[in-house]
């Protein structure tokens, strides 16, 4: 008898604004994870060319970081769609680039919120690629953190522009940072780990980053090359379909071991 006093309610979920925070610096583990991401977003978007300015770290209200690159860009409703859409599985559905032909490398979405755990405010200018409009959208961060406000109740101001057709790219800029990055040893340490995006024995034909530091950073040294010919011992690994890894172990006297290791499922390369 109670099944036919039954009053179907419709329930939501709402989606407090804390969720960007959670998702950008509560999720990220350093600032140095932040920038490989925002640098990886790029890679993925076709870019050749990546470069990072640091602007008045010396003077902390002013101080702020900007990453643009050459890549394919967004159009509208690639920000609309997939830059907005934070759950979006895009880069989960999608294994290779099909314009670059290059592994997709960024992580779960990410880098989009990536800014938030660098600054409190960011801006990002894009222009896509064989468009002759751009698209900006400027981010208050700190407007996600106000008492009871819902994610779909903030508005970034955005705005399109007028672009030359060829031109094509993406800037993001990010300012009030949150971390101090005017002294030597920050700008070292996430130098290296930039150097180890783009392995010092096998260089990347097509993707190089450009990171301009101070004059001080700039002196720091890659590895060398050569210095991997005096290892003890190496070993080479080689992935292809099926359940099969095949390697190579190698000494510093030329000794090899060639074998195989059968895997518990087939590969998808």
């Amino acid at each position: 008898m109670e099944e036919e006093h039954k009053e179907v309610l419709p329930f939501r979920f709402k989606v407090s604004g804390n969720i960007i925070k959670k998702f950008g610096e509560e999720s990220i583990t350093n600032k140095n994870v932040a920038v490989l991401e925002i640098i990886k977003n790029s890679y993925d978007a076709g870019a050749s060319r990546v470069e990072i300015f640091f602007k008045h770290e010396d003077i902390p209200e002013y101080a702020s970081i900007e990453i643009s690159d050459d890549g394919d860009g967004m159009t509208s409703s690639d920000l609309d769609n997939k830059w907005m859409n934070i759950a979006t599985p895009n880069k989960q559905k999608q294994l290779i680039n099909k314009k670059s032909n290059r592994p997709v490398v960024g992580e779960k979405g990410i880098g989009r919120l990536s800014s938030e755990s660098l600054g409190k405010g960011s801006i990002i200018t894009t222009y896509p690629k064989g468009e002759t409009k751009g698209y900006e959208i400027k981010f208050v961060w700190d407007k996600y953190q106000e008492k009871d406000v819902l994610v779909g109740e903030i508005i970034n101001e955005g705005s399109s522009f007028l672009k030359p057709k060829s031109k094509h790219g993406t800037k993001i800029s990010i300012n009030k940072l949150k971390n101090n990055w005017n002294d030597q040893n920050s700008q070292k340490e996430l130098l290296k780990d930039i150097y180890l995006l783009n392995p010092p024995n096998k260089s990347l034909k097509d993707f190089k980053i450009n990171p301009k530091f101070h004059q001080y950073v700039k002196d720091f040294k890659k590895i060398r090359k050569s210095f991997f010919l005096n290892a003890a011992y190496s070993l080479k690994t080689r992935l292809t379909k099926g359940n099969i890894l095949k390697y190579e172990f190698c000494t510093i006297n030329n000794k090899k071991k060639n074998g195989v290791i059968p895997l518990e499922k087939s590969l998808s390369c």
